[in-house]
């Protein structure tokens, strides 16, 4: 009798304990069924939230756990973010000084640079008028087509703050997920499943993922890039950044998809042909990857009356800033056969530093990579030339480092030190910003020194000029000029008081060859003054109606160019004239030595 009320005692505790287990249970469900997803992510896989958090992305609405971990990271980032300190190579600031903040003018939004959201303060304070924002799929919908992370994949306070910043954000679309790929084995880089069904069909999973984000930013992002550098195959020296495993008529099919749904979810949107490097396919001996896309729409009914699927074609090209202009001119033929007259819009561009004296990012020399200082003249130039090529856009890759293993992309490092391409990415904007016309008027040497059908031009002196508005501010006051009476007419008349109907003109100059030159451009103006690179006022000499003006040599060569070639030029300056007659000629200038 006794064992079998141990026995019932025993089963009634297991009965007891199973339903206040049973109990506990459903309430803990319930409970975590009524968290929010971030606060379930943030339990189940904290490594995911700690690093989404650091990169500024969320997966789900906000909790107090990724609210918080996103107050102590900014707030350590607002202490570590307070002072502008430039290096150069040697370690110290090479007087480089930032320059103070201005009122940009630059209503067209020309120039930009990427990833500019790491850095909000410091992009303001570079005159950035846009940003390229990648948005991952495989991110946003990382395991099926259920999950979506879209509106919070970037989160809403830092669109605002890029905005209250001035700065336009323009999407770009990337990273095929897992369950969305036609062949999984391609990882990222495959083809969509379903994407020859039609645009409205619910197994055309890009068409769906494209129309839903065009909607979720309608307002905030606008324009929106499909892809970047597709053009890049296995096998070439750029294998490594290969992005897309389809071919050009695949490509054909996903912009068009991309660009239909994309409509649908945002009347307004804007759609971008995606960056091409043009190099992975000259090198190659191929036909440009914009070409072969075209001809497989060729064959579409619709292609012509949709401008072939896109809005504008975008380009990433480095290195040279000879190649900005020249290659603008190979797509403009390409498009001009297809009777397309499409903005162009230059979404990458730099030239990378091999000298930077911070641990660990030194670099070898590899016959591409510059020194700081040339870097610095690259961002002037490619800036310079850029808007007289006629990009409807440009931007710098990039506005921060970010990942240091590979190239050094940024105008400031990690540490929020800055370059001193960071203070020549100021100057050209502070002074080429809100550009209403930019020509280029070179001195061509007498003779050619390599094959003129080559990548090569014969410039040896290299001039852009550049025209604003009457409301755009005024050159600073240039020191003491050396002894003319002229010169001290425009020492003693540089500060504008903004009554002139006439536009500002600003000339930029730059040598290409390895020895200083002395060149003279027409006097325009009284009121006028010479900065270099970096912003700083130098004296400016006139001799009666021209002025005189100074520029150093070129130094960065590469072994892959003819001998004498330099595909960075000197030190450019930039002569700040204001109140210039709108019929003044614009003339190539004169060397004096």
């Amino acid at each position: 009798m006794a064992t079998i009320k141990r026995i019932a005692l025993i089963l009634s505790n297991i009965v007891v304990t199973a339903a206040l287990v049973a109990l506990l249970g459903g309430a803990a469900w319930g409970a975590w069924r009524l968290l929010p997803e971030a606060s379930r992510t943030a339990l189940t896989d904290p490594g995911t939230t700690l690093d989404a958090a650091r990169r500024g992305v969320r997966t789900g609405p906000a909790n107090p756990i990724t609210s918080f971990i996103d107050w102590v990271l900014e707030w350590l980032g607002e202490q570590r973010d307070r002072v502008d300190a430039v290096f150069a190579a040697d370690g110290t600031d090479g007087g480089i000084v930032p320059l103070a903040a201005w009122m940009p003018v630059d209503g067209q939004r020309v120039i930009g640079a990427t990833e500019t959201l790491w850095q909000p303060r410091r992009a303001k304070l570079s005159g950035a008028q846009w940003s390229r924002v990648v948005f991952s799929w495989a991110d946003i919908q990382p395991r099926s087509a259920r999950e979506w992370r879209a509106g919070y994949y970037l989160r809403d306070n830092i669109i605002r703050k890029e905005r209250a910043n001035g700065i336009e954000l323009v999407g770009l679309l990337m990273n095929t997920p897992p369950w969305a790929a036609a062949r999984p084995q391609d990882g990222p880089r495959s083809v969509p499943a379903g994407l020859y069904l039609p645009v409205d069909d619910p197994q055309n999973v890009w068409a769906t993922f494209v129309r839903r984000m065009a909607a979720e930013y309608r307002g905030r992002i606008d324009t929106w890039i499909i892809w970047n550098e597709q053009d890049i195959r296995p096998g070439g020296p750029n294998a490594h950044y290969m992005t897309w495993a389809g071919d050009a008529r695949d490509y054909a099919q996903l912009i068009k998809v991309a660009y239909l749904a994309a409509k649908q979810g945002n009347a307004k949107a804007r759609v971008l042909f995606g960056a091409t490097t043009y190099w992975s396919d000259v090198n190659a001996g191929e036909p440009l990857f914009l070409e072969r896309t075209l001809a497989a729409l060729d064959d579409d009914p619709e292609a012509a009356r949709h401008g072939y699927f896109f809005d504008a074609v975008a380009l990433n090209l480095y290195s040279s800033p000879d190649d900005l202009r020249r290659i603008a001119g190979v797509y403009r033929d390409v498009l001009g056969r297809n009777g397309l007259d499409t903005p162009l819009w230059l979404t990458e561009t730099n030239a990378m530093p091999y000298d930077d004296p911070m641990k660990g990012l030194r670099r070898e020399q590899n016959g591409m990579r510059v020194t700081l200082d040339q870097q610095a003249s690259f961002v002037v130039q490619a800036l310079a030339l850029g808007l007289s090529a006629g990009y409807e856009r440009i931007a710098i890759h990039s506005m921060t480092d970010r990942d240091t293993q590979d190239e050094l992309w940024g105008l400031i490092r990690n540490d929020g030190s800055l370059r001193p391409s960071f203070v020549a990415y100021q100057t050209a904007a502070r002074y080429l910003g809100g550009a209403q016309r930019a020509v280029f008027a070179p001195r061509e040497r007498a003779g050619w020194r390599w094959a003129r059908d080559g990548y090569v031009p014969n410039w040896e002196i290299y001039l852009v000029v550049v025209e604003r508005s009457a409301g755009a501010p005024a050159p600073p006051s240039p020191p003491a000029a050396t002894g003319t009476p002229t010169a001290a007419a425009v020492a003693a008349g540089a500060a504008h008081d903004g009554s002139a109907a006439h536009p500002q003109r600003v000339s930029v100059l730059w040598n290409g060859d390895p020895v200083e030159r002395v060149v003279s451009l027409p006097r325009n103006s009284a009121r006028a003054a010479l900065v270099d690179k970096y912003g700083r006022v130098q004296p400016l000499e006139a001799d009666g109606e021209r002025w005189l003006i100074k520029l150093g040599p070129a130094t960065a060569q590469s072994p892959l160019d003819p001998e004498g070639y330099y595909f960075i030029g000197g030190d450019p300056v930039l002569l700040v004239e204001e109140s210039v007659p709108a019929d003044a000629p614009v003339v190539a200038p004169e060397p004096m030595s």
